[in-house]
Parts: structure tokens; sequence; C-alpha cells
């Protein structure tokens, strides 16, 4: 048995087998077992897919015979020798049939073993026949598609999922979160990802649609195989491969108690969240689209405290008009009625950047410290207006509050609130009805804005600190980079004293005042917060219950 650590995101344990996310060439490998009557087929497939290839090798030969063609003419009889090479050709065979693996993985499987020996070799003369051998084999791999496309047009193979209805774990050195959805959809149950850390927005998304995820995972290269049996601890964030019955039935038994225990935290839903004393904490839910919104309405959360509104345009992966986000925002504002609904205005950039606004960023050496935020959104007003249109109109469905993100000073604000009253005078009369401007709040996620909080106040009707970007600022930690994510540290004495300065002025000035990000999540963080004086919390949906629990055991 081995084991690979990283960042646990979630605290469920998945069992399941290995999908390895492969790459080469910018073409994807897809993995699917077959059964034993299958081997043969499979096996034809690679024949004429390795067919098909040497044909083309001649053909081009042929064309080529009378013309001066010097080296090409030597390369291509060289890949033709590769092609129908038994090294290659045997070896995949028998792996295929051995393993019960489709053609591509075992053509995959064999270069590794083939560029693993050519690399023991310092004769350049082999190093370029590895070369060679990956260029052959990303063209075989086209081949088998071709067939596939060309005999089975909706062949199954595309999918994920384990005959045996066995779930999936998905290991990729990165991914995108357009990506995530595409594979939840085929059968990935858990993510084990070599970049990303348990703060970045990737972090989050997981933390969302409550998917267990280890992100920042040591490199698996060549360690599991496709199909191999795995065990993800999102909790402990460790990934367990080539264990015993006995590791099996200890972690099938935590998997049992993790059930209980969220049936157990069920009794929660209807109770109102109070410390031991009696004490009202406002528990709201950070949120990332409607589904997300009428989970949290049925888990009895006191409103949402933070609406991530560029996730819907992420989702869709392109640049939504104003009535399509009217339609979300409304839906979401009709659910929690009469509970508080904050839309955070968009905040792109860094690592959340929509392909179709690609035009209209300037590609940052240091995309944490560029236009991301209001700073994006006060560059085009033209697209922040939209946003704000539809955000005013829902208003009138429900209670709706607006936040800005990344606020560094009151300048800002005040632009900002300036292009929010000219859309308010704009909606009005354009549908004819009266509107009351919604409270306009900002996100204390710089430590500029947390240590000049009292310039701020004045122009805010609440503050609500992003705790994951305030630490990544004040400790100058890029919080996406594995390589630096252990020094991000919620304990650090400069991080704790911007969180209390930014919570005592809003007391002072009667500034209603929140948290979210991840310290919102620590009950540990949380509980020294409330101390001070903090009474309204935004968790992640899939914490609430766990939140409340905890807060039900705190005295103040």
């Amino acid at each position: 048995m081995f084991t690979l650590m990283g960042h646990g995101v979630g605290t469920d344990i998945i069992i399941g087998k290995a999908w390895v996310n492969m790459y080469f060439s910018g073409l994807e490998f897809r993995y699917a077992e077959i059964s034993e009557v299958e081997i043969t087929s499979e096996i034809d497939r690679l024949r004429r897919a390795i067919k098909m290839l040497d044909e083309e090798f001649e053909e081009i030969s042929a064309s080529l015979k009378n013309a001066k063609t010097g080296d090409f003419g030597n390369l291509l009889d060289s890949h033709r020798l590769i092609v129908n090479d038994p090294l290659l050709v045997v070896e995949t065979e028998k792996r295929i049939a051995e393993s019960l693996i489709n053609a591509e993985c075992a053509l995959v499987r064999q270069l590794d073993y083939i560029v693993e020996q050519f690399s023991k070799i310092s004769n350049p003369y082999f190093q370029e026949r590895k070369i060679d051998v990956e260029q052959i084999v990303g063209q075989l791999v086209k081949k088998l598609t071709l067939l596939d496309q060309i005999e089975k047009p909706k062949s199954p193979r595309s999918k994920l999922a384990g005959k045996d209805g066995t779930g999936w774990i998905c290991l990729s050195d990165e991914i995108s979160i357009n990506e995530i959805p595409k594979f939840m959809q085929n059968g990935i149950k858990g993510f084990a990802i070599e970049s990303g850390s348990p703060t970045s927005h990737l972090a989050t998304l997981f933390k969302s649609l409550e998917i267990p995820a280890i992100l920042g995972l040591q490199e698996h290269n060549q360690l599991v195989e496709h199909g191999e049996r795995v065990i993800l601890d999102s909790e402990s964030g460790v990934l367990l491969a080539g264990f015993d019955n006995y590791i099996l039935a200890e972690y099938e038994e935590r998997i049992k108690k993790g059930v209980q225990k969220k049936r157990e935290l069920k009794v929660f839903v209807n109770l109102p969240c109070q410390t031991k004393n009696g004490v009202d904490i406002s528990l709201m839910a950070n949120i990332e689209n409607t589904v997300e919104a009428i989970k949290a309405n049925e888990i009895g959360v006191s409103g949402i405290g933070l609406f991530r509104t560029e996730f819907l345009f992420l989702e869709k992966n392109k640049i939504l008009s104003e009535d399509e986000q009217f339609e979300a925002y409304k839906r979401v504002a009709e659910v929690l009625n009469p509970l508080p609904v904050v839309i955070r205005t968009l905040d792109l950039g860094a690592d959340k950047l929509l392909s179709s606004l690609s035009s209209k960023f300037t590609k940052d050496f240091n995309p944490a410290l560029g236009q991301r935020g209001i700073r994006f959104s006060l560059e085009n007003p033209d697209f922040f207006k939209v946003q704000i249109n539809a955000i005013l109109r829902a208003s009138k469905f429900g209670n709706i509050k607006i936040m800005l993100p990344l606020i560094t000073e009151k300048e800002e604000v005040i632009k900002a609130k300036q292009l929010i009253y000219q859309s308010l005078r704009n909606v009005s009369k354009k549908y004819c009805f009266d509107l009351i401007t919604p409270p306009i709040g900002a996100m204390i996620e710089v430590p500029s804005a947390a240590i000049a909080i009292e310039s701020l106040i004045p122009h805010i009707d609440f503050a609500s600190l992003g705790t994951n970007d305030l630490i990544q600022y004040t400790l100058a930690i890029d919080r996406t980079n594995n390589r630096v994510s252990h020094l991000y540290n919620p304990g650090h004495p400069a991080v704790q004293f911007l969180i209390e300065n930014v919570i005592k002025a809003c007391i002072k000035e009667q500034c209603p005042v929140s948290i979210c990000g991840e310290l919102a999540n620590d009950i540990r963080q949380t509980s020294k917060f409330l101390k001070m004086g903090l009474r309204e919390v935004s968790a992640n949906v899939s914490d609430i219950l766990k939140m409340k629990e905890a807060i039900s055991k705190i005295e103040l």
C-alpha cells in the first residue's frame, strides 16, 4: 500500500476506481474496461487502426517516390517500422488481454514502458526514437477515435461509469472549473488534483457542490493506474492505493459513521442558531447557483450571505444577458424571501477567467494583484450596469442586498454607487415601477480596506470580511499555489489584528458586519470572532448544520 498526500476538501470518504485524466500532445486518452469476450474485438480494433496508419504512410511514400525527399522518406520508413514493431503491437495486445482495458489505454501504458526504457539510455539516437514512438501512439489513438466515429457514433465508451456501478475518482494534474460538471455527469464521484490549494476557487466550487476532493496532490505520474481501486479521504487529504482488505474494512466503517453523523445533524434543521447561553447568531450560506439556494433554504439558514455570481457565468462559459441574470437572481430571491440575499457583483479575474471575456482582460503577470473584482467592473461600466440592472429588477421579488468585491478605498464605493443609482433610475423608468435602492456593502478582503475601515463605513450599509483573500494579501501568499499554501495561516497575529479591527469598528459605528470565506467554516476561529462581538457568519451550504451544532456548544 502507498499513500499520496494533499489538501483535503470536504469530510467524505470515497472508495472507487481511478480514472487518470491523461493528456498527451493535447489529446485526451479515455479509459474503458472490457470483458473477456470483448478481447478479440478490441485487439482487432487496434490492428485496424495500425493498418490505417501504415497504409497512410505507404500512400505518402508512394506519392513521393519520384521526388527528392531525402530524410523525409527515411523518416516515413522508420515510422512504418515502429507502427509494426512487436514491442509496440504485440505487447499492447497482451496488455488488452491481461488487463481487460481498451486499446487506447493499453497503447499509452506500453508507451510509458517504452519511454522509460529509452530514458535509461543516454545515446541521443534513442532519445529521438522516444519522440517518434510518442508521435506514433498519438496518431494511433486518433485512428481509434476515427474508427469509433465511423462505426459507433454513439459508443458507450465515452462514459466513465463502470459496468458494476462503481464510482470513479478523477486523478489529474489540473482541471478547469467548467470541466467539473462534465466529469460528474460521466460518473466521477471525487477528484484528486495536483494543482490548487484549500482556499482556491476550485476548492470553493468542490465544497459548494459537496464533492470530496484533494488539491495539491503529490505527483501521481505512473504511480496509480487506470481502473485501480483507490480510497479518497477528503477529510485527511489522503489518497490510498494498493490497500488490503483490512484497510478497506476500516474505511468502510468510517463511511458508515459519516452517514450516521449526517443523519444526527438533521435535528438542527428546524432549530434556531443559538449559542449555549441563548445568544442568537445569524448563520447565512454561501452559494453559487439556484440549486444551492434551495438546499440552503431547506436546512434552515438565516439567509444568503454571499451569492458568488461569477459562477453563473463560468458554469455556462459565456456572458449572460440581463434577462438570464435576472431570472437567476429572481429565483434565489423568491426561494429565500423574506430572508436576505447578498449578491456579490462579478469577481472575475485571477483564477476565475471566463474565456469569452478574455479579450476584455489584459493578461497580468500577477493576476491576483491585477484587474479583478470591482476594478474590472469600474473599467467596464456597461458590463457592470447589465448586472446591476438584473439585480435591481430581481429586488422586487425578495430582500436583496448588493456587495462590491475587492474594495481598497472609498472612491471605488462612491463610483460604483453612482453607476448603481443611474441603473436604478433607468430600470424604474423602463419597467414603470418604483424601486428602493438595495443596501450596498463592501467585501473587506484587502489589508488597506481592513486598516482604514473607518473611512469606508460612512459610504456602505454593511461589511463582509472575505477572509480567503484577506489572508492571501496580508501574508503575501498566492492561495492558488500549493507550493506556498502551507504558509497560509489564519491564526497569524496580523490576520487576527485586521479581523478584530474591522469587527470592533463596525460594531462601534453600528455597521452590520459578517464573515465569510474558509474561516467562517472553522469553528475554532469563528468562536474567537463571536467573542469579539460578531453575530453574523456565512458558511458553505455543506457546513451549515455542522456549524449550527458547534455554535450551540459555545458560551458567550
